[in-house]
């Protein structure tokens, strides 16, 4: 393989055919090893060069996206490039140009080149080869070889038929590459599988931690993983790979956990590699610890990575970190593929610990956990009295959750007559002539006030005055009429005239008089009366109304009945009313209500659900919903309507763990589970 291949002869001798297979052998063997691709193109590129005899060679990436990249060269100095920048630019402009084309070819030299139409420009002294690599119709590099001119159009097939078999080998090796990668992603996905069906396996925080540890340095690829978890505002190393129980006095765990409290103040993810320690400046709360900790564990790569915790509940906390992982590496690793890789746990991880902490802080299980604790390690004497408080905290939870009783659901509101009504003022206008007061008995019908609508005022004036006018015309016409001579056409001819004048005049009339008749039915409606028979509840209408501007639609006066009958106008809690709706389904009927009067305290009265409200009032205290109870039997004594009412609606009998618990648990439900 010392010299190069002979592509002249149509019928190569044997040593020929024998070094073209050897030199295919050889790159097929390259393009099936696990080298890096700059690797194998800067080995085929020696074989390549010295089979063709040329003097350089180039492989070349590029995307729709960036410019060219040169993969791997060899001898670049042997070109004439170096000594022309010119040139250097034609020929950096020409790559992106012979990527786009899908088959070798041979660029001749710009003053070789016979062909005054070729758009690519070799300025090069060199005849250059290029050859595309495609995988599956997909361009993976571009194949240059700087070639002395060739002058034989058989050579040149021949040596555009052995770039073309070396670039299918190339193509091959991109295949393989792609296999391997595929093969690595599908073992990496089926482990991360497997880490998030183990670490959510456990709902104890300790055992959570180890399998993070444990198992997360196997997927990780790093020497050592530690797990911290945060506790206030520090945090505490819970568990290290391969190490049964972290001695937190030792200064290595000591010094950890200073890095973690530093690196966790922003919850941002740190990296440290040997490499780049010298050129990276750190902030000053962080650099002192690490160079502490590195000095002493004498890591090459360290990174800390915050587990976040993702929860809807969280957004709005200032520490938003459940915790941290801690990833080790002693030697050499890929930086990139251990970033990629630790940072694919951090949501299980985070989530799995997340819940690993709500589950022990649940005070139902904190106590289990103390009471069996205890049993395990009470002595013999102590056991009896152990047992003996089980049997009573057994009891307790049986009669919480076997005896009945009586649940209600408290709501406030105020007490009003059943018959009362709003007067709303029937247009805009000023309240010209007020004639109640607060307390006073109306009958139905009764005169409340009078508005006064200046426009309307005026309008009525102007359509009387129109009419009157119109009037006077119509009767001038009619003496006109009646004072002409019938004798001559002339006259007969007036009178045709003075009788379209006068139906005229007769309709425009009848038009004012409608319009008069619909302006005084407004302004009699500016009298407003009382819609029921009762007493105005408005307090302070003379200082409220009295000759006051008001607009239509605007509520004036209040009219309540108060002989009677009396109700119940209530507000239920939103989250409460749903108790009431399942209870008065379950009951087929009104369901009791007992309720108290603020200024009657201790006095008990008896009432009936008719009535709840199916949508939600929103209000400035909180969302609420209405409901109505009309009171049985002889109401309070005295009442005075709007007087604030404490009531409670039974809601039938339940379990006294839920009456006495149902507010703690449905907090919890909406705080802390949903």
């Amino acid at each position: 393989m010392g010299e190069a291949l002979s592509f002249v002869d149509h019928n190569p001798n044997a040593r020929a055919t024998h070094a073209l297979d050897e030199l295919l052998g050889e790159i097929a063997r390259l393009a099936a090893s696990e080298t890096s691709a700059r690797e194998f193109y800067r080995q085929l590129l020696e074989r390549l060069v010295r089979a063709l005899g040329a003097v350089s060679g180039a492989v070349w990436e590029s995307s729709s996206t960036s410019a060219a990249a040169l993969v791997a060269e060899l001898n670049p100095s042997g070109t004439d490039l170096f000594a022309d920048r010119a040139a250097q630019h034609r020929h950096a402009s020409l790559i992106p140009m012979m990527c786009q084309r899908r088959e070798a070819s041979v660029l001749p030299p710009d003053h070789h080149s016979t062909n005054g139409a070729e758009r690519a420009h070799n300025p090069t002294g060199f005849a250059l080869i290029f050859a595309p690599v495609i995988t599956g119709g997909r361009f993976q590099a571009l194949i240059e070889v700087f070639q002395p001119p060739i002058a034989d159009v058989d050579t040149e097939r021949g040596q555009l038929a052995l770039v073309t078999a070396v670039c299918e080998m190339a193509g091959d090796f991109h295949a393989r590459q792609q296999t391997r990668s595929l093969e690595i992603e599908n073992h990496l996905c089926r482990q991360q599988i497997e880490f998030a069906r183990s670490v959510h396996g456990h709902l104890d925080l300790l055992s959570t931690a180890y399998v993070t540890a444990n198992d997360g340095r196997r997927l990780i690829g790093c020497d050592r993983l530690t797990v911290a978890v945060r506790e206030g505002r520090r945090y505490r190393v819970l568990a290290i790979s391969g190490v049964d129980v972290p001695d937190r006095r030792s200064n290595a765990v000591r010094r950890l956990e200073r890095l973690v409290d530093a690196v966790m103040l922003a919850e941002e993810p740190l990296w440290y590699t040997e490499s780049q320690a010298d050129g990276t400046r750190w902030s000053p709360q962080v650099e002192e610890p690490l160079a502490a900790y590195i000095d002493l564990s004498q890591v090459r790569t360290l990174g800390v990575l915050p587990l976040r915790d993702a929860s809807p509940e969280s957004r709005n906390r200032t520490h938003r970190a459940v915790g941290a992982l801690i990833v080790e590496c002693f030697e050499h690793r890929d930086e990139q593929e251990l970033e990629r890789r630790a940072s694919a746990i951090c949501d299980h991880s985070a989530t799995a610990l997340r819940n690993a902490q709500w589950h022990e802080n649940m005070p139902p299980v904190a106590a289990l956990r103390a009471l069996f604790s205890g049993l395990a390690g009470a002595s013999r004497r102590q056991a009896p009295t152990l047992l003996l408080l089980l049997l009573i905290v057994g009891a307790c939870i049986g009669l919480l959750t076997f005896v009945k009783a009586d649940f209600a659901v408290e709501a406030r509101g105020e007490l009003q007559p059943q018959r009362r009504r709003h007067v709303f003022a029937p247009g805009d206008g000023v309240v010209d002539e007020l004639r109640v007061a607060h307390g006073q008995n109306v009958a139905a019908g009764a005169l409340l006030m009078s508005l006064r609508d200046t426009q309307l005022s005026l309008e009525l004036q102007r359509i009387r005055g129109e009419i009157d006018a119109l009037k006077k015309r119509l009767l001038a016409a009619q003496t006109i009429r009646l004072g002409n001579e019938r004798d001559d056409a002339r006259t007969e001819e007036h009178e045709r005239v003075l009788t379209a004048q006068q139906e005229e005049l007769t309709e425009q009339l009848r038009s004012h008089e409608r319009q008069y008749e619909i302006v005084t039915q407004q302004h009699g409606r500016l009298r407003v009366t009382s819609p029921i028979v009762g007493q105005v509840l408005t307090w302070n209408v003379d200082q409220q109304l009295a000759n006051r501007p008001v607009q239509r639609g605007q509520r004036l006066l209040t009219i309540g009945d108060l002989r009677g009958p009396w109700e119940l106008d209530l507000r239920v809690p939103d989250y409460r009313a749903g108790h009431v709706m399942i209870a008065a389904d379950r009951a087929g009927g009104p369901l009791e209500v007992s309720f108290m009067l603020a200024s009657q305290p201790g006095t008990t009265y008896a009432a009936r659900l008719s009535n709840v409200a199916l949508s939600t009032e929103s209000s400035e205290e909180q969302p609420s919903v209405s409901v109505i109870a009309r009171i049985d039997g002889t109401p309070p004594a005295q009442p005075r309507p709007g007087t604030t009412v404490i009531a409670r609606i039974h809601c039938g009998r339940r379990s006294l763990a839920f009456v006495w618990l149902h507010d703690i648990v449905e907090m919890f439900y909406r705080w802390v589970w949903f």
